[in-house]
């Protein structure tokens, strides 16, 4: 799935090659600083707050620490921000290729689709095609961070590591099974908000012949159906969402508490320092939130591929032939009007 979504969103890409390059590059250094911060927490705990250490010492420590905050500010920074102009710019560029797609396809296309579905074609689904970038650079990064925390858990007490490789391939079930059932209903929630932006639009537009037949309840009904389909969609993907989370929540604690006993004799037979357990704890922690954040960007690639899918049945579509002109040189035999009548009625008024 990551090679198709780069392969189509590359032609988007080419004019901001160098941001997109940049974006990448930085998350690896942000991966980087991340673990570097952690590292300090280990001489930070067993020296620099033993009162053992130096004053040079604790000021190397505070000192490196307040570096790495200060570079990972423009690196964060300029990360985020290039992530975010380039999908919105996909997003511009995409629809404005729909959008002039649209104007070239014949009548009959208007006819066959609703104006709500072609509403929520321009303005969700290109979006959530855009979304699919910064998704991709999240299955650069998050790994990366992911490898850094392993290594640093693995440097604190190898050991007690044991735990978070047992317990990982568990969180990582947990959240692909739920990102396919979300993907599997994303086309239902699709469906839903293309037919409720159809009826909102439908019924202000056509407001005059709603009125003018007594048809206020008949749309308000017709609208209210739409909304409970789309609602209903949404609250099963909400769900799916929902529940993951505490779940893997549950088996983390589960998981902790064993850390937390096993550690006891760890540090009681002096194998493990108070910094490594802190360091190792931290990283545990740390390390569900680039699995997490890995099963979003996945979900988040499905439905930037169930968009395409959906904007490509458009994009694929033959235009309407230009045939050009057709401008009579001559009259012919003249205009002949059959069957055709013609009634004035004069209404006089009354003065009084």
């Amino acid at each position: 799935m990551y090679k198709e979504m780069m392969k189509e969103l590359s032609p988007y890409l080419k004019p901001h090659r160098a941001k997109a390059i940049g974006a990448i590059a930085l998350s690896l250094v942000l991966a980087a600083i991340t673990g570097a911060q952690f590292k300090l927490v280990k001489p930070i705990f067993d020296n620099g707050l033993s009162g053992k250490a130096s004053l040079n010492e604790v000021l190397f420590l505070a000192g490196a620490l307040l570096l790495l905050g200060i570079l990972n500010f423009p690196v964060r920074f300029y990360h985020f921000y290039w992530l975010r102009f380039i999908g919105d710019k996909i997003t511009n560029d995409m629809r404005e290729r729909l959008f002039k797609k649209i104007q070239a396809l014949p009548t009959s296309f208007y006819n066959k689709n609703k104006q709500g579905y072609l509403m929520s074609v321009i303005s969700n689904d290109t979006e959530m095609f855009a979304q699919s970038f910064r998704a991709c650079v999240d299955v650069i990064r998050e790994p990366a961070k992911a490898i850094v925390y392993l290594a640093l858990a693995i440097t604190a007490d190898w050991q007690l590591t044991l735990v978070i490789l047992i317990v990982g391939p568990l969180f990582v079930a947990i959240f692909q099974i739920s990102g396919k059932k979300v993907k599997a209903n994303q086309h239902f929630v699709q469906e839903g908000r293309a037919d409720l932006t159809h009826n909102i639009a439908e019924g202000i537009s056509s407001h005059k012949v709603t009125k003018a037949f007594n048809l206020q309840k008949y749309v308000a009904g017709r609208f209210n159906k739409s909304q409970k389909f789309f609602f209903d969609a949404q609250m099963r993907t909400t769900v799916i969402e929902e529940i993951a989370h505490p779940f893997v929540e549950l088996i983390g604690a589960i998981a902790f508490s064993g850390v937390i006993v096993f550690a006891y004799f760890r540090i009681r037979d002096n194998a493990m320092t108070v910094g490594d357990f802190i360091q190792f704890v931290g990283a545990l922690a740390m390390l569900m939130d680039p699995i997490r954040k890995f099963s979003q960007a996945n979900v988040k690639m499905g439905q930037g591929k169930a968009a395409l899918e959906r904007l490509c049945e458009i994009l694929n579509l033959e235009e309407e032939k230009d045939l050009g002109i057709g401008e009579p040189r001559t009259l012919g035999h003249g205009i002949e009007v059959r069957d055709l009548t013609f009634l004035m009625v004069r209404v006089m008024s009354s003065q009084t």
